[in-house]
């Protein structure tokens, strides 16, 4: 049954009975620290992102994405988590967080230095390791914004992929949270 939930006069929900949706009002504040909504993107495709070569150097996207819209005086966790490979650890990797700008141009959330950086100095050898790391966006968009993860190497001989399966998924959560 469709209907509205109010207290003292004040509506703080809508309801509607087909499709079944519960609309919280635009009125409604959410104490400082709350997680008002929650997104998780799991990839589990088979196979690798791979980054090698001539231009491996320029950021590019991993085909890690999620969207989200936000209310109004919000701020944005953005968490990640990912396996990657590596042939020659002695030189650096790193993972980037960008987000659309509103007209299709991906712009990065955090202006200073790698949202997540590798290096170990040892032998050429295959490395694989666990990349776990959150950025905040200050100022998420009230329009539907899409955040995707990017990844560049040091290097250019070395190649660089993100490694995913069923069993160990790459992960992108998003979290908004009242401020």
């Amino acid at each position: 049954m469709s209907g509205t939930l109010q207290v003292g006069g004040v509506t703080l929900a809508t309801h509607t009975e087909s499709p079944s949706t519960l609309t919280l009002d635009s009125a409604v504040v959410f104490p400082a620290g709350h997680v008002i909504q929650y997104k998780r993107k799991e990839d589990t495709t088979s196979g690798d992102f791979n980054l090698s070569g001539a231009g491996s150097t320029t950021a590019q996207a991993t085909g890690l994405s999620e969207s989200i819209a936000c209310l109004s005086g919000s701020k944005l966790i953005i968490s990640v988590e990912t396996l990657f490979i590596t042939n020659d650890p002695q030189y650096g990797a790193s993972y980037y967080i960008y987000k659309d700008n509103g007209s299709g141009t991906y712009v990065r959330v955090t202006a200073t230095n790698e949202d997540w950086y590798f290096s170990r100095t040892s032998d050429s050898i295959q490395t694989y390791m666990r990349a776990i790391f959150s950025v905040i966006d200050p100022s998420p968009s009230t329009s539907t914004i899409t955040y995707k993860l990017y990844a560049k190497v040091d290097d250019t001989s070395q190649y660089f992929r993100t490694h995913q399966t069923t069993s160990r998924p790459a992960v992108m959560t998003l979290m908004e949270v009242s401020q």
